[in-house]
């Protein structure tokens, strides 16, 4: 029997989804693309309107699907911009902060919009986003959203990786319609007017930064201000780089995300102060309406983050069908948040963030009903500890191929973490939102400060325990596009073989599992059978890396093989992806080394019948003889 009908917004998503990324991945061949899915429109329309047999009864859903399609590509084509083409170099000159400045190291980085833009020959209005880079000092600091600048100085388009596999930061720019940035280190800038955005956003950012001061008068210690930030307002900017490690290798990285965990707490912590509005006439319609501009103020002041856009928007759902009087469907709920984010953005897709929310909800929803069905405890305790550990086991299912395919590692410890920072997430929004309210109140502003204070350094103690235990996390683990949709196709086929009882979905699940240690298979036997060269370029710098199977020699100079983030950011990545294990150093000056796998003498290197001469002094170049 056909179910699709119950979910009408799945059936739009998936279409419009495919469109999306069809867009992104197949720019160049968009034309020919469009041309194919509209003459399979036409002919689709031309039969079913001339053709009335029962047999072409599906072509109506076959012209739906195509047309959704089309509809995805043509607004992703519409949001991916380029940079503008000019024949001369472009110059900032009025622009507009639009995005709260961020105060790094050395400098202070805004996203801002342009108004007017020189060239070489005329001003012009040109609305571009850029990113700003100010010099950090006493005026860059006190910069706000919504500032108005003028200076004069060039606009650099943001240049691709130099190197393969290195993170690339244009591609990711781009995505958010971000071709150019301006450093403005040397160069003066005017503040011609203060906060000029939007009045609702400047608002949400004032009070943020007001719940911001008073969690810093609170006392907590620079660790937990940051946990505490990040957990109660989604402001990630006072967590330091320990802090995020300790949390992501434990498996308690999502609690620092505001998401729908967070938003669900709160859902119904105000679902029961406003129950009140039930004696009230139409005081339900009332309650809900409430609910959801709290919900949204909420969202707003954290900054519309990927996960809290998506929790807010099914909750709206939800709260939308309760005042209607109907009951929603849980996946059509997720369907239809999803439709409505990437109707506003479509580009929102390529972000992990939004990935990951959607995939752990939609895991948590199909896999926990499951696993719950298949175990049964009558004792209510221990039934609340399978509810912790069922929950964590599905998010974690869901989300694990995605979170190896984007981070490389995954925290052995998930469980023991989550079942204390899980339970621990509604105590500390209650304690965090108390004080947050209370604070002004003398001696109960002093108690809540404490219980604060406790309860996050607990958090954090707990954590790092759990990061500190042996093999707490497994590191440089890799996972090719194919072999995460494997993996997706495998989880799929056993639950659902679960839940239906079915013997041949078990098979498809074996049959999937079959397959991704056949391609694990052929990693291994390609990896230990590679011989290649690459030339990595680090400005006027380069580097040689030789490989033989599973070992790597990097020739260079002894400068760039001991810079830790050049060798970090860009070599491990690379000897990640191809199973690189160990890697020997050998500096350029070095007239003489013989190992038996590599020979080199002066400007000659020999490895398994390959040989390479430096062409010239600056050993800049390198032939392959």
């Amino acid at each position: 029997m056909n179910h699709w009908h119950k979910y009408p917004f799945v059936r739009i998503l998936l279409p419009f989804l495919f469109g999306i990324i069809v867009v992104i991945n197949w720019t160049n061949k968009l034309s020919y693309i469009i041309v194919i899915l509209i003459g399979i429109f036409l002919i689709s329309l031309f039969f079913f309107f001339n053709i009335k047999s029962y047999k072409w009864r599906n072509l109506f859903g076959i012209n739906c699907f195509v047309l959704f399609v089309l509809f995805g590509m043509l607004m992703a084509d519409l949001k991916l911009s380029s940079p503008p083409k000019s024949n001369s170099d472009l110059y900032l000159a009025e622009f507009q902060i639009c995005a709260q400045p961020e105060v790094l190291r050395k400098n202070v980085r805004a996203v801002c919009k342009t108004n007017i833009v020189f060239d070489t020959d005329s001003i012009r209005k040109e609305q571009l986003k850029v990113i700003v880079y100010f010099p950090k000092d006493t005026i860059a600091k006190q910069l706000q959203y919504g500032d108005y600048l003028y200076s004069y100085s060039k606009l650099l388009e943001i240049e691709p990786p130099l190197n393969k596999e290195m993170f690339n930061y244009k591609r990711y720019l781009g995505y958010r319609n971000i071709h150019y940035q301006a450093f403005l280190k040397n160069k003066p800038y005017t503040i011609i007017s203060r906060d000029r955005g939007n009045r609702m956003i400047s608002e949400a950012i004032k009070i943020r930064q007001y719940l911001l001061n008073r969690l810093e008068y609170s006392g907590l210690k620079s660790e937990e201000l940051g946990i505490a930030s990040a957990l109660l307002l989604g402001y990630d900017d006072n967590l330091d780089k320990e802090t995020q490690s300790e949390f992501s290798n434990a498996g308690a990285m999502h609690i620092l995300c505001v998401s729908g965990l967070h938003i669900g707490i709160i859902y119904l912590v105000l679902t029961k102060l406003l129950s009140f509005f039930h004696k009230i006439k139409k005081g339900i319609i009332i309650k809900y309406i409430l609910i959801l501009v709290l919900l949204w103020i909420y969202a707003l002041i954290t900054a519309f983050s990927p996960s809290v856009l998506r929790a807010t928007t099914m909750f709206s759902l939800i709260i939308i069908g309760k005042c209607l009087q109907r009951n929603i469907n849980i996946y059509n709920s997720i369907a239809a948040s999803a439709l409505l984010l990437l109707l506003i953005n479509p580009l929102m897709i390529m972000e992990v963030g939004f990935q990951l929310s959607y995939i752990a909800v939609i895991g948590i929803v199909a896999i926990y009903q499951i696993l719950d069905n298949t175990i049964k405890i009558k004792n209510r305790i221990i039934q609340k500890i399978k509810d912790l550990i069922i929950v964590s086991l599905a998010a974690q299912i869901a989300t694990f191929p995605l979170s190896v395919y984007y981070f490389h590692q995954f925290p052995n410890y998930f469980l023991l973490t989550n079942l204390v920072v899980v339970s621990m997430a509604g105590v500390l929004l209650y304690i965090g939102f108390t004080y947050l309210l209370f604070a002004g109140i003398p001696f109960l502003g002093d108690i809540l400060s404490t219980i604060l204070k406790v309860s996050f350094w607990f958090l954090h103690e707990y954590v790092g325990m759990v990061n500190d235990l042996p093999m707490a996390t497994l590191n440089n683990l890799t996972l090719s596009c194919l072999a995460v949709m494997l993996i997706y196709l495998m989880i799929f086929c056993f639950f659902r073989s679960l839940s239906l009882r079915s013997g041949k979905l078990l098979i498809f699940s074996m049959f999937f599992l079959l397959m991704l240690g056949s391609l694990y298979s052929y990693r291994i036997y390609q990896v230990s059978h590679q011989y290649k060269y690459i030339v990595y370029h680090r400005k006027n710098e380069k580097l040689i890396n030789l490989v033989n199977g599973r070992s790597s020699y990097s020739i260079g100079d002894s400068i760039l093989l001991n810079d830790s983030q050049f060798v970090n950011f860009t070599l491990h990545p690379y000897w990640r992806k191809y199973g690189i294990e160990k890697n020997i150093n050998i500096d350029l000056k070095i007239n003489i080394y013989d190992d038996k796998v590599l020979f080199k003498y002066k400007k000659f290197i020999r490895i398994n019948n390959m040989n390479f001469l430096f062409a010239n002094d600056e050993y800049d170049h390198i032939v392959n003889l």
